[in-house]
């Protein structure tokens, strides 16, 4: 049945040679299920209107602005800055030791 989404994800799971013994039972374990709701239920709290969309630290990514590369997946999720955004940043800031004053 086309319809069931259960059968189509089934398919993929046969396509990329998975075990699809497997894959089914782990689809429907009760882990998967628990992981599935709390994601559900992530997303509605944070707004989620459409798909895809990411929620990275409560803020929503809708899919015009998601990430194009790995690399920039990567650096929204773990919040990272581009190389020349810290070298710059870090070019304004004094290092704590010239910062810091003696205390007399």
């Amino acid at each position: 049945n086309q319809n069931n989404p259960k059968d189509t994800f089934i398919s993929y799971a046969e396509d990329l040679e998975l075990d699809t013994e497997e894959f089914e039972a782990d689809m429907t374990s009760s882990e998967v299920k628990n992981t599935v709701s709390e994601a559900k239920r992530t997303a509605q709290q944070a707004g989620v209107q459409s798909t895809p969309s990411l929620v990275v630290d409560g803020e929503v990514l809708a899919s015009d602005s998601l990430p194009k590369t790995y690399t920039e997946l990567e650096q929204a999720v773990l919040g990272e800055k581009q190389p020349e955004e810290e070298s710059a940043s870090s070019a304004e800031q004094p290092s704590n030791e010239e910062s810091e004053e003696t205390p007399r």
